[in-house]
């Protein structure tokens, strides 16, 4: 269980800097438990992409954050669903060429093999995004799209990351 891991880790990581934590163990978008205007900041990296219900959580979320906080997050930049490498033959670049294997505006679940497990993925356009960041009452201030580190492969380079800051408005 790569939860339980990722809490274990975790709090070792807080003992050993002497950090008090509290610690849940729930649905990312079941935050009942905290109480509303209570949170100076809120950061999630790579989990959006895995939250079918993203107008839930950012829901959730703002109920949390005091006016004017901000929510950070990152996760798989949309285009980088897109492609996909092809299989490298003879002469070919070691890596394979770059392909689009899926739409950018395809709708649904895209299952991925991360280290052997199964992911389901709720790929959305940069549009939909902004768009429900709107609908839950934040303001988009920042949005990064880095460079993807270059390796050997002298192709085309797509962003992988997208990371997003927006404010909580109103009261």
């Amino acid at each position: 269980d790569h939860d339980g891991d990722a809490l274990a880790d975790g709090r070792t990581l807080a003992d050993h800097h002497e950090v008090r934590v509290e610690w849940h163990h729930s649905d990312v978008a079941d935050l009942a438990f905290l109480r509303a205007d209570s949170i100076d900041v809120a950061f999630a990296s790579g989990l959006l992409s895995a939250i079918e219900d993203i107008d839930r959580l950012f829901r959730q979320v703002h109920r949390l954050l005091r006016p004017g906080a901000p929510f950070v997050f990152s996760y798989e930049h949309p285009i980088a669903l897109t492609i996909a490498r092809d299989v490298a033959s003879a002469g070919a670049l070691p890596l394979g060429r770059l392909e689009v294997r899926r739409s950018y505006f395809e709708p649904g679940p895209l299952v991925v093999d991360v280290e052997g497990e199964k992911i389901t993925l709720w790929p959305r356009t940069i549009a939909e995004g902004f768009a429900a960041l709107h609908r839950a009452g934040y303001r988009v201030d920042m949005l990064l799209e880095p460079e993807a580190v270059r390796s050997a492969d002298p192709g085309p380079s797509t962003p992988s990351t997208i990371i997003w800051r927006a404010r909580k408005e109103g009261v």
